[in-house]
């Protein structure tokens, strides 16, 4: 069952293919896409800044030294290791 709807964006008349049907074309669905992302942006506007002001001190903050240290570090991985497996039988 098709009826006759009115484009939420531009105002012309369309046969609607589904119930519930707003828009006449994909460019006015983006059309409204754009304008519900701009009212976001306004209601959030101080939230969206304080993100941005995070992002841009992480981006800042100076990087860690490597804490691996290189001597004995494989002698310390096998044993972590073996630590974790546990004792395995051997005999059968």
């Amino acid at each position: 069952m098709q009826r006759e709807c009115t484009c939420a964006i531009c105002g012309t008349k369309f046969v609607a293919g589904r119930k519930g049907a707003l828009f006449c074309s994909k460019q006015c669905r983006y059309e409204n896409h754009k304008i519900y992302q701009l009212e976001w942006y306004h209601a959030n506007k101080g939230k969206v800044d304080e993100q941005q002001k995070e992002r841009r001190a992480k981006k800042r903050r100076p990087k860690k030294e490597d804490t691996i240290i290189a001597i004995g570090y494989a002698e310390r991985q096998m044993a972590e290791t073996l630590k974790k497996a546990g004792k395995v039988n051997v005999n059968l």
